[in-house]
């Protein structure tokens, strides 16, 4: 008796360690292992280990009818698992760019268009307070609202005209 179960129980190790290369393989060809399956696969490993650690307890313990049983169950639960991994691939967002957001251009925000909106009206255009290239409020290029007199005399004045 125990020999069998020594037997059932390399049988299911080999089974699952099949499993796991299968796994391993398809994950590969299916998205040459991006981090998300990286991290996939690392789960179903563990889910393995957990398995195997079940099943020999298991065996130890109860009738092989009902082992049997849960494995059945843990493998169409991995079966599940892999369904629901390879819709999570199909799936993508709906624009045809690498950006990360949901309109067709590549510049990183949501809308349509590609760039920055126009350098703020070319400076909006000099209409004054005053570094100067005039409509004056004055440092002095002259436009004149003049603050000094650039003296031809009439005159309200800086100079000397004895």
């Amino acid at each position: 008796m125990m020999m069998m179960v020594l037997v059932m129980m390399m049988m299911m190790m080999m089974m699952i360690i099949m499993m796991m290369l299968m796994m391993m393989m398809m994950t590969m060809m299916m998205m040459m292992m991006m981090m998300m399956m990286m991290v996939v696969v690392m789960m179903i490993m563990m889910m393995m280990m957990m398995m195997i650690m079940m099943m020999m307890m298991m065996m130890m313990t109860m009738m092989m009818t009902m082992t049997m049983m849960l494995m059945m169950v843990m493998m169409m639960m991995m079966m599940m698992m892999m369904m629901m991994m390879m819709m999570m691939m199909m799936i993508d967002d709906d624009d045809d760019d690498d950006d990360g957001d949901d309109d067709d251009d590549d510049d990183g925000d949501d809308d349509d268009d590609d760039g920055d909106d126009d350098a703020d009206a070319a400076a909006a255009a000099d209409d004054d307070d005053d570094d100067d290239n005039d409509d004056d409020d004055d440092d002095d290029d002259e436009d004149d609202d003049d603050g000094g007199d650039d003296d031809g005399d009439d005159d309200d004045d800086d100079d000397d005209d004895d």
